[in-house]
């Protein structure tokens, strides 16, 4: 395990005010790596040239380039001649001096590049307890100077992330020259802290033999297993102050795949419902008397209503994420039978031989839709950052939602409005679930839901969706977990449950439980692809409809699941999509993970900064290479999700 913790570097270069030859090759040299770059601008001094090449270089590199405050104009107020005693903020200038400078240059800085300015980098070094004072009450979160200067932590939370090597050095003459690679390696592997700051000067550059060097040197950081170029934000991120993680509300979250409302990860953070998707229902409506073919007619026009009100005005074209089988289907002949409007349908997809691609392709040919496919690649998963800086509220532990994510994006160069056949399985017992608790109650001869000791605390999530057995929990936090009870969220929605009937209880546990907490992977990955979804089986009144068709009509055995919705689309989809077996859209993880350690396993490690143990971790590392089981693959996918959302929210707060 010893090369997993790898030595993390992070490189600022100061000065930044005029573009030059030297400044561009540095931004090169540093986005041909991929290795980030902290850029410490002087507001006062920015031209117009150089800001509009930092905002089109920034484009689409967000990872790459950071924008700091060097300052404001760089003018030395000390009267001295050396480096050492040089400042621009010391103590020579009054409160009120530092005070106007910095404020009016993060007002620049903001202004042109759209961004917070979370780092201040003084010139020279050079501060007082007075600029401390003035970036802790002006939001700033960290300082970056180097580790001559006193330490800052103690005032306003602000954070200490000094440079500790420097690239570019002064020659006796006043001249520079470029340290050599082996000795700056030297430093980093000799150091003590596993964070190293880098400080180069991009006007010091004196050919381009040295920027060879600089390129060099960025290959060996790419390519060492020992080391990790980072950003310098990664620094405070998860830093903030009331961003403290609640540990039983990250139990829950652990341990399924659906994180429980209205419980909080943190203060700070955000955890609300849909009113849309708050299906509010102690009992099911009262029982529809109707035959089978009657009701038949009644859903297929309650289905049409719901569609048409979700259609949007004056004939727009739509996008429909498109599987292959029959809940998406429905909602497509639907369309066709009420619009005919451009319909564009997109079928994701992880393999190229997947099966349900030649079946979505017959589909859209015979509705007439202009159809597309997508191949999610495995190098995907490390888009999960980009998703979670769009401003997600909280960890999505739903495994499709980056998948949702990019495949809304690719339907977004098309249309502004999705459809998803999202809610179905819910609502007519469509779930591997349902059929497992189906049998398992046939076995026991009972005709309400099993209450057994031992099973009774998940109801039918036994079925492959609690992830965490009690050994496991108690690896999870450097501390005693005695007190967690996992099954507490589920319970309290399973009290407010009356309804008798156990097909129709499981469709109401699922609509409070299931239902109210998977829609946010689909709103959220919309609203980050800037589409609005609508979700046509989750229509109120038709979900009131639905509630009340008889049990007997949802699930005729474990083998008849979702009954009434192929009795109603039977003879208008073909009889093959109507037996198509669902096969959900869950990637296949430990091929992600395999082909991306590199991007995972500093994230997993990165856990224990929300308390997550060392043991989980290396338990969770050690079993992914070897356990091929959905388990495993869920328990990595909800840390991996917890600690981007966590790094990102952090960064986005103050």
């Amino acid at each position: 395990m010893g090369q997993l913790y790898r030595k993390q570097v992070f490189f600022r270069d100061d000065d930044v005010a005029k573009l030059n030859g030297n400044f561009k090759k540095l931004i090169d040299i540093f986005c041909f790596h991929s290795i980030p770059i902290h850029l410490s601008v002087i507001p006062g001094q920015l031209t117009e040239e150089c800001k509009d090449y930092l905002v089109s270089k920034m484009k689409g590199k967000e990872n790459i380039i950071e924008i700091g405050q060097h300052g404001f104009s760089h003018e030395n107020y000390s009267g001295s001649k050396s480096d050492f005693g040089k400042y621009e903020f010391g103590k020579e200038r009054s409160y009120q001096q530092q005070f106007q400078d910095i404020a009016k240059g993060r007002r620049i800085l903001r202004k042109h590049f759209k961004k917070k300015i979370d780092v201040f980098t003084p010139p020279w070094h050079g501060f007082d307890k007075n600029t401390l004072r003035i970036l802790g009450d002006q939001g700033f979160r960290a300082i970056s100077a180097d580790q001559r200067r006193c330490k800052v932590d103690k005032y306003n939370g602000l954070k200490d992330l000094s440079v500790s090597i420097d690239y570019n050095k002064r020659t006796n003459e006043g001249g520079w020259l470029v340290e050599k690679n082996v000795e700056i390696i030297k430093k980093i592997r000799r150091g003590k802290n596993l964070k190293t700051g880098i400080l180069l000067h991009h006007n010091a550059f004196n050919s381009q033999k040295e920027f060879r060097q600089l390129d060099k040197f960025l290959k060996f950081v790419k390519t060492d297993k020992s080391l990790e170029g980072i950003p310098l934000s990664e620094l405070f991120r998860s830093r903030k102050s009331g961003d403290i993680i609640n540990r039983d509300v990250l139990a829950y979250y652990l341990n399924y795949q659906f994180v429980p409302k209205p419980l909080k990860l943190t203060e700070n953070s955000r955890n609300p419902v849909s009113r849309r998707f708050n299906f509010d229902y102690r009992d099911a409506p009262k029982v529809l008397e109707q035959g089978e073919d009657k009701l038949c007619d009644q859903l297929y026009d309650a289905f049409r209503k719901a569609i048409k009100k979700q259609l949007p005005s004056k004939g727009k074209p739509v996008g429909l994420l498109l599987s292959g089988g029959m809940d998406s289907a429905a909602i497509l002949h639907t369309l066709r039978d009420i619009t005919d409007r451009t319909i564009y349908t997109l079928t994701g997809t992880y393999s190229k031989d997947a099966g349900h691609l030649i079946s979505a392709r017959r589909i859209a040919k015979r509705y007439n839709t202009i159809h597309d496919s997508l191949i999610i690649a495995s190098g995907s998963i490390k888009k999960i950052d980009e998703l979670y800086r769009k401003k997600i509220f909280q960890p999505i532990g739903d495994n499709g939602f980056l998948s949702t994510y990019i495949m809304m994006g690719k339907l977004k160069e098309k249309v502004d409005h999705v459809i998803s056949g999202d809610g179905a399985d819910c609502l007519f017992c469509g779930l591997e679930m349902h059929r497992l608790s189906y049998l398992q109650r046939k076995s026991r001869g009972r005709t309400g839901l099993n209450h057994s000791k031992r099973d009774a605390r998940y109801e039918h999530y036994q079925f492959g969706e609690i992830f965490l057995n009690e050994q496991e929990l108690g690896l999870l936090f450097e501390r005693n977990c005695g007190n967690i009870k996992l099954e507490a969220p589920l319970e309290k929605v399973m009290n407010k449950i009356k309804a008798r009937d156990p097909v129709k209880k499981q469709v109401l546990l699922d609509l409070h439980f299931l239902v109210r907490n998977r829609v946010d992977y689909i709103l959220s990955a919309a609203k980050a692809s800037g589409v609005n979804v609508r979700l046509p089986y989750l229509d109120k009144d038709f979900v009131h409809f639905t509630l009340g068709i008889p049990s007997k009509f949802l699930m005729r055995s474990s083998l008849q699941q979702k009954y009434i919705l192929k009795s109603t689309f039977k003879g208008k989809l073909s009889q093959a999509v109507l037996n198509r077996k669902g096969e959900g859209f869950t990637p296949p993880l430990k091929y992600w993970y395999s082909r991306n350690k590199e991007f995972l396993i500093p994230k997993l490690i990165r856990s224990k900064r929300l308390g997550i143990s060392s043991e989980y971790i290396k338990n969770l590392i050690s079993n992914s290479k070897k356990d091929n089981g959905y388990k495993t693959g869920m328990k990595i996918w909800l840390l991996l999700n917890l600690v981007s959302w966590y790094e990102n929210i952090s960064m986005d707060k103050g």
